[in-house]
């Protein structure tokens, strides 16, 4: 499905990067870091890992988060949500996260030092693909598996630039994928990222999108290794950056996996991008440091001409999934990219609304055959299918 338009909630939080005993000594001094903060901070907490990261050395890349007060807040509302909890805060109202927070973060770390930390104001990532309105924990897929199947055997050809295009040959013959979602219900295994907590987990998915798109994926590639990495709580309908930032660190950590998919579209305009660019530092550390980098796939986004493509269809050398209907014309849903930008974009269908790939029911299903599934999510579904069926 098409993305529905919904309003952003508000930022407030920031994400911290850096080398682990970087990060350690920041939190170790964090009442000097504060001294002449302007803005209301809590102590950052260290984004926990999986045991089998490898990310426990004190040169290991790793992040944090801070959570400060919204800058555009007004009090009278600020008291309000307070009252009511962090569910209300992120229940529709819009608020951007303040540039000053980090503007005091980088003048602290320079004073006191502490080198090789970025800080980013947060923001939030959503399902390139809209598959419910309701938040439920059990799904029936639907695939349209005889228009599905003229799609599935198409060649993925890597560009030189393209992340993991060096290592492709060394492949196993089995291959790995790690799915970046909501969560996937029908996964063989599943880690959910959290602030507090990244663990191993039963399978769950409360929106519906990460089960749609890991029901293709196993269809299209029922020979690969699926794993999940959840990136959204109960009844969130965005992930914080920071979280999804987390997840894709650890996905990209030597060899984890061949491919990454990231059916994950960004709340950022091309021109918001400015300073957010800790994506791509977490890809250019893990080419750096990984003798065999993973392809990423990513999608176009599905809100149509007029708006671009955004995180983490933009990441420098990841795949772009542009939707197509079943005559192989691209799909009037795409988003464009950037014209000053170089993006390698790779045509896969995804169905229009009325010929989609498939549908989604819930538990408390509206209708008898569910929701649409179409969208540049499942194009980057079959992308990856088919580079790991290759």
């Amino acid at each position: 499905m098409a993305d529905r338009t919904r309003v952003r909630p508000p930022v407030d939080f920031t994400t911290l990067a850096g080398p682990l005993e970087r990060l350690t000594e920041l939190i170790a001094l964090w009442g000097r870091v504060t001294r002449d903060f302007s803005v209301p901070t809590d102590p950052p907490v260290l984004l926990p890992v999986p045991a089998s990261s490898g990310l426990d050395s004190g040169d290991s890349l790793r992040l944090a988060q801070v959570r400060h007060g919204n800058a555009y807040q007004d009090p009278a509302t600020a008291t309000a949500t307070a009252a009511l909890g962090r569910a209300a805060r992120h229940a529709g109202r819009k608020g951007v996260s303040s540039p000053q927070v980090v503007a005091e973060l980088e003048a602290a770390l320079a004073r006191l030092e502490i080198r090789d930390v970025v800080a980013e104001e947060g923001y939030f990532y959503r399902p390139a693909t809209t598959g419910t309105e309701r938040y439920e924990s059990a799904w029936t897929v639907r695939l349209e598996e005889d228009r599905l199947r003229p799609f599935t055997s198409m060649q993925v050809p890597l560009p030189a630039g393209a992340l993991g295009a060096d290592h492709r040959a060394a492949w196993p013959q089995r291959r790995r994928i790690i799915l970046i979602d909501t969560g996937d219900q029908g996964a063989s295994s599943q880690v959910g990222f959290a602030t507090r907590t990244t663990l191993a987990e039963e399978p769950v998915d409360y929106n519906g999108h990460g089960t749609a798109t890991g029901s293709l994926l196993r269809w299209a590639a029922p020979g690969a290794e699926v794993q999940s990495f959840r990136i959204t709580e109960s009844a969130q309908e965005a992930a914080e950056s920071s979280i999804v930032l987390n997840a894709l660190n650890v996905a990209l950590q030597a060899d984890r996996c061949e491919i990454v998919v990231l059916p994950l579209r960004a709340d950022l305009t091309p021109d918001q991008l400015g300073q957010r660019n800790l994506i791509a530092r977490i890809a250019e550390h893990a080419r750096k440091q990984n003798s065999r980098t993973p392809v990423v796939v990513c999608a176009a986004g599905n809100r149509g001409p007029d708006e671009f493509m955004s995180y983490p269809a933009l990441l420098p050398g990841a795949l772009v999934a542009v939707a197509t209907d079943e005559t192989q014309e691209p799909a009037d849903y795409n988003c464009p990219a950037p014209p000053e930008m170089t993006v390698h974009v790779v045509p896969a269908f995804g169905g229009v609304v009325d010929r989609p790939v498939g549908h989604l029911l819930g538990t408390e299903a509206r209708t008898t055959t569910g929701a649409a599934l179409y969208g540049t999510s499942f194009a980057a579904v079959l992308v990856a299918a088919a580079l790991a069926t290759a």
